[in-house]
């Protein structure tokens, strides 16, 4: 390697974060699934949508909700799971921007 070439650093991660079936089956808001650092602040959630993956694409099985609480389509697809089951569970929702103070729309 020449003296001057600049590192390299390559990172491989997973792409899903685990969680218990037992964990699941009591999850009654979108919050039981992330931490407060993986939350972004917000004002509210306009939808949650969980969704089934299979062979890393998403299927038809989607259970939807309108605000941060998990409906009962979305509970019952939880405890329907079984263990290798791969979900997808995505929030839309409304937020201020700290340095324009509109409010924009993310998910």
């Amino acid at each position: 390697m020449k003296k001057n070439s600049p590192r390299f650093f390559y990172s491989v991660g997973t792409r899903y974060d685990a969680i218990k079936k037992s964990d699941l089956i009591k999850a009654r808001a979108i919050n039981d699934f992330l931490s407060k650092q993986q939350m972004p602040p917000l004002e509210s959630y306009q939808s949650v949508s969980i969704i089934v993956v299979k062979d890393n694409k998403q299927t038809n099985f989607v259970a939807l909700s309108t605000d941060d609480k998990l409906s009962k389509s979305q509970i019952e697809l939880l405890k329907a799971a079984d263990f290798s089951t791969n979900i997808l569970v995505r929030g839309d929702y409304e937020q201020i921007s700290e340095e324009t103070l509109q409010t924009k729309y993310d998910y």
